[in-house]
């Protein structure tokens, strides 16, 4: 004598519900000797670390890379988890990815289960900068041209960045 499980999904009014049958091979055919019955209809929980996981810059900006990595649950398994990045198109989820650019970037993920319960869109945001600010130093002479230690030379000093923006612009004399 044999012993199979089979599990077959019925479908009713209420939502979905699981049933597992144990059957066993008798003389004239098959005997039933367990039967179990669960419902899901929970969807799964997916959440979302960065690395670094907090801004490594000031003011809230990353000045490096961000690794992004996508981590869902679900008691009966997960089917796909899928992202999208700043709007774009739709990918499933396979591995850590990498948000290299400079801007602020939106990733929003969900993940589906075995049942196709699926999850709310849920969404990260972060800033990143790893251009460095561009700096200009000016200096007028008096009469157009250096003359002597005593006479005072104008200096002015300018810097622009195009995303974070300029915490301070320093000018020393030495």
């Amino acid at each position: 004598m044999q012993t199979k499980r089979l599990s077959v999904l019925l479908f009713v009014l209420v939502g979905l519900i699981i049933a597992t049958f144990v059957i066993a091979e008798i003389k004239n055919g098959f005997e039933i000797r367990e039967v179990r019955a669960s419902s899901d209809s929970a969807p799964p929980e997916t959440t979302c670390t960065l690395n670094p996981p907090s801004p490594d810059g000031i003011n809230g900006w990353y000045v490096s890379n961000v690794t992004i990595t996508l981590n869902a649950y679900d008691e009966s398994g997960v089917d796909r988890t899928y992202y999208s990045i700043d709007g774009g198109i739709w990918q499933e989820y396979t591995a850590p990815f990498l948000i290299y650019l400079d801007g602020e970037h939106s990733v929003s993920y969900y993940s589906v289960d075995i049942y196709g319960n699926t999850e709310d869109v849920k969404s990260v945001t972060f800033r990143i900068d790893l251009t460095m600010p561009s700096s200009h130093i000016q200096y007028i002479f008096p009469h157009g041209y250096w003359q002597s230690p005593d006479i005072p030379l104008e200096l002015s000093a300018t810097a622009s960045d195009y995303c974070s923006g300029i915490l301070n612009v320093s000018l020393w004399y030495r």
